[in-house]
């Protein structure tokens, strides 16, 4: 018999932190009859060997490992959505702690059958305490928002959407969405555009109801390198080549060429004007990080709407013009 939950693993190069994932995941006290697969996506490291340290466990939960050859992890998730065979579809990374519970607590929001998919809360983990710059709304994009302690449904849209890192589908979805996880936008290698949840929550949302279940809590392990100015300026800036493609796929309008063009030098000049002036302070603070991050942000939005029909062009542009 297929089990009711299959809880899907996307790692890429990250064993120690896989093995913590796991060993927790596998201890939670779930009930819930399970299958867990884990999704390497061509590490070439330990992780076949944390895996099977894990299937070795007596927790009476199988675990699989899946090797997906094609970089990112949206082709990962993917790959997992194809070979598993419960009825919900959970989703974590390898850098999340779940605590005690967490399949039960996500697995019971589709008791009602309107429900499409659930989301948990996710509660940051510093290795550090983060920088002062830090003391901001940008901080959102590192940490994942924190929608609080009360049970409700999503109100859907980007404002609120499931998150990635801690989700559940149900898996009928997967044959009205084909492929589940959009290729061209989410994680791969260095290039983070991510957004990949928020375009999967608006195609969801006219398939059944979001739900947000804060029992379902899991902790994002922070690296430390992503407390860098740098890594923020970044991901900001890939982020806002994800936003544009997820725009433009939702049928949003887009202004003539020439007001494009416009725009992305626009935006870029401001962008990098700030990046200057920031680079010559001492100590900038959260409204100096605001600023600059949200620049390239835009200018990263406006570059991908006037270039978009040269998709290869702005995934270079994503993953070396911002350095």
């Amino acid at each position: 018999m297929p089990p009711r939950a299959s809880v899907i693993i996307a790692t890429y190069r990250r064993p120690e932190m896989l093995a913590g994932c796991l060993d927790r995941l596998l201890g939670d006290g779930s009930t819930v009859d399970r299958e867990v697969l884990v999704v390497d996506n061509a590490s070439g490291d330990d992780t076949p060997e944390v895996v099977r340290r894990g299937a070795e466990r007596p927790s009476g939960t199988p675990v699989r490992l899946l090797v997906e050859t094609r970089a990112g992890q949206v082709h990962a998730r993917n790959r997992g959505v194809a070979e598993a065979r419960g009825e919900v579809l959970l989703f974590l990374d390898d850098d999340m702690l779940v605590e005690a519970g967490w399949t039960d607590r996500l697995v019971g929001c589709f008791e009602d059958p309107a429900t499409i998919a659930a989301t948990g809360r996710v509660l940051p983990s510093w290795p550090i305490p983060p920088p002062a710059w830090m003391a901001g709304p940008h901080a959102v994009f590192l940490t994942s928002p924190d929608y609080g302690e009360v049970r409700r449904p999503l109100n859907g849209g980007a404002q609120e959407h499931i998150l990635g890192n801690n989700m559940a589908v149900r898996a009928r979805a997967v044959d009205s969405l084909q492929p589940l996880f959009d290729p061209t936008i989410g994680h791969a290698g260095d290039v983070s555009m991510g957004g990949d949840d928020v375009w999967l929550s608006l195609r969801l949302q006219a398939l059944g109801s979001l739900w947000y279940e804060p029992d379902a809590v899991a902790h994002h392990r922070i690296p430390r390198d992503r407390l860098e100015w740098d890594w923020f300026r970044r991901r900001f800036w890939q982020g806002g080549i994800g936003l544009a493609r997820i725009e433009r796929r939702n049928g949003s309008p887009q202004p003539v060429l020439a007001r494009r063009l416009v725009r992305a030098l626009r935006t870029t000049r401001t962008a990098w004007a700030l990046r200057h002036k920031h680079a010559g302070r001492e100590n900038p603070g959260p409204d100096d990080a605001f600023a600059e991050f949200y620049a390239f942000h835009w200018a990263g939005k406006h570059v991908e709407m006037l270039l978009g029909r040269f998709p290869s062009l702005t995934d270079w542009l994503a993953a070396h013009a911002c350095r």
